[in-house]
């Protein structure tokens, strides 16, 4: 008889132990992130386009063009000439004279400096 309890009470352990098992849930806490803001970028580039003695200014699908003068044909070929030219052509755009320039201005080596996907081009005058 001994024995007969010690193996009903080991089965009802078993047993209890398998249902905790089973009804049990490892449930994880709701993963939440704090609100941020979204990410915002803008990418200009800059060329030197040497045939028409231009810098184009190019952003998105949009091609600045700009007239240099003879003094910044010369600085266009350094370093801290052409950051400083980027720099004075960059802040200029908010207030350049922007006008879509004629057929006749516009050619292939011109295009290809703006690149294929361009489709809105601009003399810009400041």
């Amino acid at each position: 008889m001994y024995n007969m309890l010690r193996v009903t009470i080991f089965s009802i352990l078993c047993l209890a132990i398998a249902m905790a098992a089973t009804t049990t849930t490892t449930t994880k806490r709701p993963h939440t992130h704090p609100t941020w803001e979204p990410t915002e970028h803008d990418t200009f580039k800059f060329v030197y386009e040497p045939r028409n003695h231009l810098m184009l200014v190019i952003n998105s699908n949009t091609c600045y063009m700009f007239t240099l003068t003879d003094a910044e044909r010369v600085s266009v070929h350094s370093d801290t000439g052409i950051a400083a030219l980027e720099m004075k052509f960059l802040s200029s755009l908010g207030t350049a004279t922007l006008t879509a320039p004629t057929e006749d201005q516009m050619d292939k080596f011109l295009r290809h400096a703006c690149g294929g996907h361009i489709n809105t081009y601009y003399v810009a005058t400041i």
